[in-house]
């Protein structure tokens, strides 16, 4: 099962700051879409993901965003929901590294599932 993680941004998340963000974590990644290019994964030389990002939604409903990510900081409206995955495990760290710049790029909120 995999980690999963949640970005809460102004703008939606598109290919470029991904591939920005991942390159300042690491330069051995590639890029495939699955889905009609409904997720973006970033995978490693023997082809094994290590993040997989799916396309952005817009939220207007504060209540909704407060009940389904209680712990998220509070996030002005509308807001642009990114679900993301991550694999546990080393594999998984980098992929979430690359989600933290990404945020940080964006001036986003990350919700990460930590490991309790």
């Amino acid at each position: 099962m995999p980690r999963d993680a949640v970005i809460l941004s102004a703008v939606a998340v598109t290919i470029e700051p991904v591939l920005e963000a991942a390159a300042r974590v690491t330069t051995e990644l590639t890029v495939r879409t699955l889905f009609g290019r409904a997720v973006l994964q970033l995978v490693d030389p023997a082809g094994l993901a290590i993040l997989s990002i799916q396309n952005s939604t817009r939220v207007t409903d504060g209540d909704e965003v407060a009940r389904l990510l209680p712990t998220a900081a509070p996030t002005p409206l509308p807001t642009w929901w990114t679900e993301a995955v991550v694999p546990w495990g080393p594999h998984g760290d980098v992929g979430a590294r690359i989600l933290a710049e990404l945020a940080d790029r964006l001036g986003a909120t990350l919700v990460l599932e930590d490991i309790s």
